[in-house]
């Protein structure tokens, strides 16, 4: 059976949690210790295969798939979320590896650190 992996949109909280909860890593790793260290390896590793990851209330999302497959689908669907950037920004994005975004829902404001890959 293999271990967990996370969720699309998955909180790195939520999914160590699970993980460490789940029957095969309790049967193959009997340490907490050692289960601690394994769900926070899958972490990394989906991490490293995501689309992206978000860093929000001190907590990680990771962004495995994308809710449009193509660019033809990008055009015909809406987004819950859009914004433009300057290309001052788009360039700082791409010379530091991350950049932060201001999103404001109602009355809550957050601010989200987005991390691109140079990969």
């Amino acid at each position: 059976m293999p271990l967990p992996t996370p969720n699309n949109n998955e909180k790195k909280s939520d999914f160590v949690s699970r993980c460490m909860s789940s029957d095969i890593i309790k049967k193959d790793f009997k340490e907490n210790d050692q289960r601690l260290a394994v769900c926070y390896r899958q972490f990394e590793e989906a991490k490293k295969e995501s689309k992206g990851s978000v860093e929000f209330n001190g907590d990680e999302i990771l962004i495995i798939q994308s809710n449009y497959d193509s660019e033809e689908e990008n055009e015909a669907k809406e987004y819950d979320h859009e914004m433009t950037i300057s290309q001052k920004e788009m360039e700082e994005l791409h010379e530091k590896g991350e950049t932060y975004v201001t999103e404001t829902d109602g009355d809550q404001k957050m601010v989200i650190k987005v991390k691109y890959s140079k990969e």
